[in-house]
């Protein structure tokens, strides 16, 4: 909590009397974070089901990835459940519309992209096998969609 008043610029007594706990503060910041990743992929699932939706999600994921991968492994999000910003009726849709493989399920091609996606978010930290000269949006993209891709 020391850590994060400082990074806010505030006391640590000013952020105590909005979030008595640093578990309060990790259930609001996941609470925000499952919210702002729905808005996310449901402005997506309005768009065509297209190729171009698919990079628009890499791109999108990696920024939202960047804002709020640091809660990946709380408890907060492991209780948030198997899909909680949407992403099995966008790939589903995808799949129907023939942008993405029909061989496997949707929760399957939401699992991969999940994990491809935490995967390259997890190399950008300190200390890790950097990825950072790369475009983590891109990598995403090629990964997801070379496996993912109906065979043409």
């Amino acid at each position: 909590m020391n850590r994060i008043a400082h990074v806010a610029g505030v006391h640590r007594s000013t952020l105590y009397r909005h979030f008595p706990t640093r578990e309060v503060l990790i259930e609001q910041l996941t609470e925000r974070a499952t919210a702002e990743g729905r808005a996310l992929t449901a402005s997506i699932l309005q768009g065509e089901p297209c190729a171009a939706s698919v990079r628009r999600l890499c791109e999108q994921i990696t920024a939202f990835g960047e804002k709020y991968g640091f809660l990946i492994g709380t408890a907060a999000v492991r209780g948030a459940g198997a899909d909680p910003i949407g992403l099995v009726p966008l790939m589903s849709r995808w799949q129907r519309a023939d942008v993405l493989r029909g061989d496997v399920t949707a929760g399957i091609l939401a699992l991969s992209f999940t994990a491809t996606a935490i995967a390259l978010q997890e190399s950008s930290q300190p200390n890790s096998s950097k990825q950072a000269d790369k475009d983590r949006a891109d990598v995403l993209h090629k990964l997801f969609v070379q496996g993912a891709a109906v065979a043409r």
